[in-house]
């Protein structure tokens, strides 16, 4: 088919997906709504049958600790909090429509990412103190949902555009299938009647702004919290190289103090759906990335001129699991006195007085280095230039692989 036919048959699949489930529809515009409380959400719940069996399962899960059963919805409301209970409705009103007849495997691997960005976005409103979290839960969950609708539409051609791992994927799409997946969940979201700011969200979180800020939040909260999910290597496509990722921390409004904060968050949030996923059984709800321990022999620490910098990337590693010493601690007790045996820099306003100092103390201790940034500014020598080099903004595979590739430096 022609890029113009497939528009046609993507168009057509929107005019005939289901109407988002009442309920669900029904709660969003509750979640606008200052005066509503949790008497109006049970009110709202009560008269679905199939959506009050789904909670009191929740609500009588071994996650919350129960003392009894839980019989009445009423309890169950007020047990689970509106948080628990919207994320619930929600994710199984959108995910019963969006994932009926499309391959198994692509549909697992498209929800667990959506709800893993629905799970972190509402983390990062938490932390920035955004008003209404559930809303940036609502966004993270639909961000992607213009990929369902492409996977229902035109399957083959889709498959083809992500296994050729564009470097702009939306660009690619388009040129592919007439449309790209943001243009097409705007689509769907406007044909949901669903409030501006989420479609805005879904429209945009490919191209965030700091203009964001002041107008709608949630495009750079998803656009971010979709970068972050990368970082356990789930989603579609991989990392794009013009991404920076310290702009869009400064744009959603993290600060460098806060990165441990953001990280805690995150788990939590993550922990959260997951009790949701075990207890209430949805498509791609086992695929939901979990972060572990990280089985490996290295001691790193982190070498960066700029302070923030350094928070952010030790920050990462310790949200990988990747056991870390700091770099006052390698200059003050001695690399070989601590067990080091890896080092992770990053050449970033370096001066040549201070990329003197560090090849000193690599040389003496005979350290393998990791490089992290563009090859481009890393010092033009031949024993830096050839030191395995990883993304400013890595995944766990890519910096597990740059460490256990690592060799001495060689000068």
């Amino acid at each position: 088919m022609s890029a113009s036919q497939q528009r046609a048959a993507i168009l057509q699949a929107l005019e005939e997906l289901p109407p988002l489930h009442k309920v669900a529809q029904k709660l969003i515009a509750l979640m606008g709504d200052e005066r509503s409380s949790a008497r109006d959400l049970e009110k709202l719940i009560r008269n679905d049958q199939a959506m009050t069996a789904r909670i009191l399962k929740l609500a009588n899960s071994s996650a919350y600790g129960k003392s009894r059963n839980i019989f009445q919805l009423t309890e169950a409301v007020v047990m689970l909090g509106h948080g628990a209970i919207s994320n619930l409705v929600l994710s199984v009103g959108v995910g019963d429509v969006m994932t009926m007849g499309l391959d198994e495997d692509f549909a697992s691997l498209a929800w667990a990412h959506s709800l893993d960005c629905a799970a972190v976005s509402e983390a990062l409103a938490r932390v920035t103190g955004t008003d209404e979290p559930e809303n940036a839960f609502v966004a993270g969950l639909m961000h992607d949902i213009g990929l369902l609708v492409q996977a229902r539409a035109v399957p083959l051609e889709l498959k083809d555009v992500l296994a050729s791992k564009p470097d702009d994927p939306l660009a690619a799409e388009r040129a592919a299938m007439g449309l790209n997946h943001a243009q097409i969940g705007l689509k769907l979201l406007e044909q949901w009647h669903l409030p501006p700011a989420l479609c805005e969200a879904v429209r945009f979180h490919h191209a965030p702004n700091r203009k964001y800020n002041r107008t709608n939040p949630l495009v750079n909260i998803v656009a971010l919290a979709d970068q972050l999910t990368t970082i356990a290597s789930q989603g579609f496509y991989p990392q794009q190289d013009d991404c920076n990722i310290f702009h869009q921390l400064r744009d959603v409004g993290i600060k460098p103090d806060q990165y441990e904060q953001m990280f805690t968050a995150l788990s939590a949030s993550r922990d959260n759906v997951r009790c949701l996923l075990n207890e209430v059984c949805l498509p791609g709800s086992q695929a939901e990335p979990e972060i572990t321990a990280t089985e490996t022999s290295v001691l790193a620490t982190v070498y960066s001129a700029d302070p923030a910098r350094c928070q952010w990337y030790s920050a990462v590693l310790n949200h990988l699991g990747i056991p870390l010493t700091s770099w006052a601690e390698v200059q003050a007790g001695g690399a070989e006195a601590l067990g080091l045996n890896r080092i992770i820099v990053d050449f970033h306003g370096a001066t040549p007085e201070e990329r003197q100092s560090l090849e000193t103390l690599v040389g003496e201790h005979n350290l393998p280095l990791v490089i992290l940034g563009d090859r481009r500014h890393t010092p033009p020598e031949p024993h830096w230039q050839k030191a395995p080099h990883v993304a400013e903004f890595f995944t766990r595979d890519e910096i597990l692989a740059g460490l256990n590739a690592a060799d001495p430096l060689l000068v």
